[in-house]
């Protein structure tokens, strides 16, 4: 995930472009004028007028470039003044000269070119000669002026960048670009408003910092809390503070967002993805097992600046940023945990379970609390006016799963010839799937009310390429099913050595030992290439098995068969 970048601060608008050259071009000419008035100086007056003004109006802004413009005309004048004196000095006194040069002329030539010289400074009128280079000096003091017009720019820009660079430590970049331009205000004064709070905060990490140097503790730490923050912003989200190892955070300001609490539980999945990512490179290092907690609730907060006079802080205050507090505290390692009130702003995207209630300090009733599962496989409406006992999608996945042919037509169709069935694009795809599935061992015999159960109960979560999914002795009860993808199965023998054992492809499964014998991972599972899978934790699973007896026989076969190494 790459940041949003900053933005450039080199001259790009037309107007900027068209002083330039204004500024170019008067320069050339005030020395095209200096070069015509006093030839034997106009080097000097470049270097010793023109660069000290250009780089005093380039150092202090417009302000030097009016001070140096007052001691450039003084310089100027006191310059040409003595070159006028020069040029006006008597002509017998000059001629009396010329002629004693004449008469030591070697050659013809000699005296054609002594006579076009006197010519020439006869001719000269001191007036004009004045008048020419009076005019390229000012012309040079105009320039150093829309110098110094875009030196000031330059620096309210750097002004700008380093005012936006700050609040991108706090704020998302997209917020923080609308304060900067003034789209949006970041009042001090406190309010009262609805927003989504969350906590993330690490467990077992603790342990972990005991054990390690203090610059590899604050490498971990670093990529830990910066993975976590890029994702924070990249959802709109707000952040509060670093706690030790943990994360605060809230959505809708200072930018109101009317959906703050479905970005917040995005936040929430894509950081517990993020997470993983992070785990599975500490593995490689040898690190013990880290997990990650997740607590948000919605609701009313006392929001804007606190402190004291030496220093103030952006935060949120209330009972409601408690009780995410408290969420955060209870989940355990790779869950989410949210009020019933949160959910209710996602559950047509989101695959959730109901985990009870729970009485906060200072609340007179009881919040009911949800773990956040993962994504459902086929969104519903945001105004959950669907009918989920009859539907279109459904109606194609009976058929699908009872009538060979019309699968075989299926697998071999594109998903845009499904959409004349009444399906968008994405549940085109979970037919396709689903067709592609009910030919692994798996599904075998597997009715059509089974298997969409199976699509209603299973959560769907992705990792990358390389993420450890389950690690080796692990307590975590879930099913996994491979839904797109390929996964690698390691086992590490007693001399810590991790050797590849097996390959699973769509259709496999694992997690069952866990769940049916309440065993500890016997294997570790790492990604191979982009995986997603259908996840069952053991309130889904123990659905399962009461109202899908054929499938959960299925799970368990194959889980004794491995048991009995066959």
């Amino acid at each position: 995930m790459r940041q949003t970048p900053l933005p450039t601060l080199q001259p790009t608008s037309r107007r900027e472009r068209i002083l330039w050259v204004a500024i170019i071009g008067l320069a050339f000419v005030s020395v095209e004028l200096s070069l015509a008035s006093v030839p034997n100086a106009a080097i000097q007056y470049w270097y010793l007028n023109f660069s000290p003004l250009i780089l005093a109006a380039y150092r202090f802004g417009l302000r030097g470039a009016l001070i140096g413009a007052v001691v450039s005309m003084i310089a100027v004048i006191l310059f040409y003044r003595s070159a006028l004196d020069w040029a006006a000095f008597d002509l017998n006194t000059f001629d009396n000269a010329v002629q004693t040069v004449a008469g030591t002329a070697s050659s013809p030539a000699e005296l054609r070119d002594l006579a076009l010289r006197v010519a020439d400074i006869r001719t000269r009128d001191p007036k004009a000669d004045f008048l020419r280079a009076t005019t390229g000096s000012v012309l040079l003091v105009v320039s150093s002026l829309l110098v110094g017009v875009m030196s000031d720019r330059s620096k309210l820009r750097e002004t700008e960048y380093a005012a936006l660079e700050r609040l991108r430590r706090y704020l998302s970049p997209g917020v923080a670009d609308a304060i900067i331009s003034g789209k949006e205000q970041l009042g001090l004064a406190s309010s009262r408003k609805e927003l989504t709070v969350l906590f993330a905060d690490l467990r077992g990490f603790t342990g972990l910092a005991e054990q390690m140097e203090p610059e590899e503790l604050s490498r971990l730490l670093n990529q830990y809390l910066s993975a976590m923050t890029e994702v924070i912003f990249r959802h709109g989200g707000t952040l509060d503070k670093y706690i030790g190892d943990g994360v605060m955070a809230f959505f809708g300001d200072p930018v109101a967002l009317d959906d703050h609490e479905e970005r917040a539980i995005k936040a929430a999945l894509e950081m517990r993805g993020r997470f993983y990512e992070l785990r599975s490179m500490w593995y490689m290092e040898g690190r013990e097992n880290v997990g990650l907690g997740i607590g948000l609730h919605s609701g009313y907060v006392t929001v804007g600046s606190f402190g004291s006079g030496g220093r103030m802080e952006y935060t949120c205050i209330g009972s409601n940023v408690n009780l995410a507090s408290r969420f955060s505290d209870m989940a355990e390692p790779g869950q989410i945990l949210c009020s019933q009130h949160s959910f209710g702003a996602a559950q047509y995207l989101i695959e959730a379970r109901a985990v009870g209630s729970v009485q906060v300090p200072g609340l007179g009733h009881a919040v009911e609390v949800v773990e956040i599962l993962g994504y459902r496989l086929v969104p519903g409406r945001r105004d959950g006016t669907e009918n989920l006992d009859k539907n279109p999608l459904e109606e194609v996945m009976e058929r699908v799963v009872e009538d060979p042919t019309y699968r075989a037509w299926v697998m071999r169709t594109h998903e845009k010839d499904l959409t004349d069935q009444g399906l968008g694009p994405q549940e085109a795809a979970v037919v396709k799937q689903l067709a592609a599935l009910k030919g692994y061992p798996v599904f075998r015999n597997v009715s059509a009310r089974e298997a969409i159960l199976l699509m209603r109960l299973a959560a769907v979560e992705s990792f990358d390429d390389g993420v450890v999914v389950t690690k080796q002795g692990s307590q975590e009860a879930k099913l996994y099913l491979i839904y797109q993808g390929e996964a690698f199965v390691f086992q590490t023998d007693r001399m810590g050595h991790e050797q590849h054992v097996a390959t699973l492809g769509r259709g496999s499964h694992f997690g069952e030992m866990a769940l049916i014998y309440n065993q500890s991972r016997n294997s570790t599972i790492r990604a191979a290439g982009e995986l997603v899978l259908l996840g069952l934790d053991r309130t889904s699973y123990e659905l399962l098995l009461k109202d899908c007896p054929v499938l959960a026989e299925n799970v368990r076969s194959e889980a004794n068969r491995r048991l009995g190494g066959g």
